[in-house]
Formats: structure tokens, C-alpha cells, sequence
């Protein structure tokens, strides 16, 4: 975590868990520059381990699941673009939103111009057909003409199945900041239907005190993801807490540095 600059407002922060020399869990928010930043990364989508009994007293460490989760939102608020990458069971879409002058944007979707618009509009639907002759729908709302403070939904219709995207945010002040991703995918490969949800909140006040957090959910046919993480910068002093509940079952990392503490759940 860094406070690049107080009286700016401006942060970078990311957190990483590995096992071994694998990376499980990757999450980055940063407006230290722009684009302003938003990455979740998850290869093994449940970021914890299962313990087998019958082994030694810290266990046998295995992935619960292997296949990759990613998404990426970069925003550019001097520009006024944003584009959002996502990655779900190696199946990679882009999506990108780029300004024409005045109110008028153009969307790309994987590289290709798809739809131009105006911000007052609300609403853009977009029709493509994929390689295999599929035809794909995609109709994108928001809720206001501002991209500081918006509330965006994509909806893609893939073989008459929805598939839905929101995404809110408000960056109008950089030292209280709110995101909110939403996933709602049917009949995923692998996962059948999944829902994914993650809010982010950060505070800095002028003392340089700084609180992070985030939560949500991820709820399919054969697991159950409550997680609820908070980050406190205070007196020279760091405090982070990440509360898991993978299928009703606890687990939690705890560190701070004055007193030190580390502390993994139910583990060590």
C-alpha cells in the first residue's frame, strides 16, 4: 500500500497471494496515474485451499479449482475512455469506450468499432456475429452522462442465455472513492451459473490516515464465497484483516504491524 500523495488524494494499492511460486489471488486499485486502475485476478477462482485430513498437522495444501478469473477496468478521467477486459475460463472479451469529442463516444469490442453514441442516449445495443455464425447481443445502459459518477450494465445474449455486467462507481472526489463489480453468468463453462459481486470503498483524510475495503461474493451450484477485507493505515500503523467463509467455513488472515501480529486461520 502506498499514499503516493496526500494532498492529492492518490493511491496504489495491490494485494497478492501466492502458493508456492503460483500467484492465487490478485487484487490492484490504483488512481496514482491515469488510467485509474481496477484489476481482481483469481487463476484458481477459489483463493484458499481445502485440508485433507490424515496428514501432518499444517496439512496438505491443494487448489480447490484451476481456471482463470480475471477483470480489468481502466478509466482515464482526463480523456473520458474506459475499457474493461474480463477473462472467465480462457474465454478473453474487451470492451472499450472511446471519446469522439463533445458528448459523442464510440464503443470497440475486441478491437472492432461496434456502435457510436451519445452520452445522452442511455442506452446502445450492438449485434455481432461470432465466427461459429452465432449471432451475439449486447445492450449497454447507464444511468448518468457523467463517467466520474456512473452506473453501467452490459447485457450479452449468447444462444438466447444473459449474461449481465454492472458496473458503479464514483470518483468525483478521489479521497472517497466507491467501485462495485457485478457478474451474472449462465451456464458458464465449468461453473454452470455464477455470480460474482465485489464492492471497494478507500478514505483518506488529510492527516494521511487512509481505510480500504472491500467485499462480496461468489455464489455458483457447488460453492459459497463471503469475503469481507479491510486495510487501516493509522499512527504509522497497518492493520489488515481478511475474513473468507468458503462454503460456511471460516478463514482468516490477520497482520498488523504495531503490535506485530500475523496470523492465518484455522492454519496458523
Amino acid at each position: 500500500m502506498e499514499i503516493v500523495d496526500k494532498a492529492a488524494r492518490k493511491l496504489d494499492v495491490k494485494v497478492t497471494v501466492l502458493k508456492d511460486t503460483l500467484e492465487v489471488y490478485h487484487m490492484e486499485a490504483t488512481n496514482k496515474q491515469t488510467p485509474y486502475k481496477f484489476v481482481f485476478r483469481s487463476p484458481y477462482v477459489v483463493p484458499l485451499f481445502k485440508y485433507l485430513k490424515g496428514q501432518s498437522w499444517f496439512g496438505w495444501m491443494m487448489p480447490v479449482m484451476k481456471s482463470p478469473f480475471d477483470i480489468i477496468v481502466k478509466f482515464n478521467p482526463e480523456e473520458h475512455a474506459m475499457m474493461l477486459k474480463t477473462n472467465i475460463d480462457s474465454h478473453e472479451t474487451m470492451l472499450e469506450v472511446v471519446p469522439l469529442g463533445g458528448n459523442m463516444f464510440k464503443i470497440k469490442f475486441d478491437h472492432e468499432v461496434v456502435a457510436e453514441f451519445s452520452a445522452g442516449n442511455k442506452v446502445v445495443e450492438i449485434l455481432r456475429t461470432m465466427k461459429d455464425g452465432t449471432p451475439l447481443k449486447t445492450i449497454v445502459t447507464w444511468t448518468e452522462e457523467s463517467l466520474l459518477e456512473n452506473t453501467a450494465t452490459a447485457t450479452v445474449m449468447y444462444r438466447d442465455v444473459p449474461q449481465e455486467l454492472t458496473l458503479g462507481w464514483n470518483l468525483r472526489d478521489l479521497a472517497q472513492v466507491t467501485a462495485k463489480v457485478y457478474v451474472n453468468a449462465k451456464k458458464a463453462p465449468v461453473f454452470g451459473d455464477i455470480e460474482f459481486l465485489r464492492n471497494l470503498k478507500w478514505n483518506i483524510n488529510n492527516g494521511g490516515e487512509f481505510e480500504l475495503t472491500w467485499d462480496g461474493q461468489v455464489v455458483s451450484s457447488s460453492m459459497n464465497i463471503v469475503t469481507d477485507a479491510k486495510v487501516i493505515y493509522k499512527n504509522r500503523n497497518v492493520h489488515v484483516k481478511v475474513d473468507e467463509h468458503v462454503n460456511s467455513k471460516p478463514y482468516t488472515l490477520e497482520f498488523n504491524t504495531k503490535p506485530f501480529k500475523f496470523s492465518l486461520l484455522p492454519f496458523f
